[in-house]
């Protein structure tokens, strides 16, 4: 009984670091493949028509379209910003050049 238990509790244990690493993972890949997040950003801004709209908005679209939490979306935000897909100055954002062509 005692073995049973502590290879369920081996089990899960494993689990949760598996699921973990995949998270980190999946958005480690996600910051620095710049073609994906040029696409998603290109798509926000053609949505909405506007060549300028507010950070808070921003955010919002980028936690929408992928999944991710707040603090992820500002992490991308940056990355956007320092390949120099967008600029801002932190209440507006709006496409850089590399966007608007």
């Amino acid at each position: 009984m005692k073995t049973t238990s502590i290879i369920i509790v081996l089990v899960v244990v494993a689990l949760l670091v598996c699921l973990y690493l995949f998270k980190h993972r999946t958005h480690h890949s996600l910051a620095s493949d710049r073609d994906r997040l040029e696409a998603v950003l290109r798509d926000i801004f053609t949505e909405v028509k506007k060549p300028v709209i507010s950070h808070n908005r921003l955010i919002k679209e980028l936690k929408a379209r992928l999944h991710v939490g707040e603090k992820m979306a500002h992490v991308l935000l940056g990355k956007a910003k320092s390949m120099g897909l967008v600029h801002t100055d932190g209440e507006t954002v709006k496409p850089g050049e590399h966007l608007e062509a």
